[in-house]
C-alpha cells in the first residue's frame, strides 16, 4: 500500500460508520485561510479530517500568525440531522459547499466535484429526515 493511501485510510477510519463518498476538501476558515484535508460523507455525518502531519505543520507555522486558526480546531463532524441547508459558494476559483447548521453556524468547504458532494449530502439529509 502506498504511504499516502495508508495515511488516508487511518484518517478516515471511524468504527461504526460506513464511508459513502470521500475526497480532497479544504475547510475555509476565512476568505484567505483554509485547512487542507479530506472530506468524508458517512452514513451518519459529513466529516473533515486533516492528516496528523498537516495539523502539526499548521500549529507551528500558521496558528501564531492567523486568527482563523486560533481556536486550534482542525477536524469537524456535522451529523446530517444537524444540517439546515446546503448551498453553493466559492473559495478563490474553487466551488465550495456552504453548510448551515440548525443553530445558524456556517461552514465553508472547498471541494472538487461540487455537484457530487452536494447531491450526496442532500440525499443523506432526506434519508435522515
Amino acid at each position: 500500500m502506498e504511504e499516502g493511501t495508508d495515511m488516508f485510510k487511518k484518517t478516515g477510519d471511524r468504527s461504526g460508520e460506513v464511508t459513502l463518498y470521500s475526497g480532497r476538501m479544504s475547510w475555509c476558515r476565512s476568505e484567505q485561510s483554509a485547512l487542507d484535508g479530506f472530506g468524508f460523507l458517512t452514513d451518519k455525518q459529513l466529516r473533515f479530517d486533516m492528516p496528523e502531519i498537516a495539523k502539526i505543520m499548521t500549529k507551528i507555522f500558521f496558528k501564531p500568525f492567523s486568527k482563523a486558526f486560533a481556536d486550534g480546531i482542525y477536524d469537524i463532524a456535522i451529523p446530517y440531522d444537524d444540517i439546515r441547508s446546503v448551498r453553493p459558494g466559492a473559495y478563490g476559483l474553487r466551488k465550495a459547499l456552504i453548510i448551515e447548521r440548525k443553530d445558524g453556524t456556517l461552514f465553508k468547504f472547498a471541494v472538487n466535484h461540487y455537484d457530487t458532494w452536494e447531491k450526496a449530502i442532500r440525499k443523506r439529509m432526506i434519508k435522515i429526515a
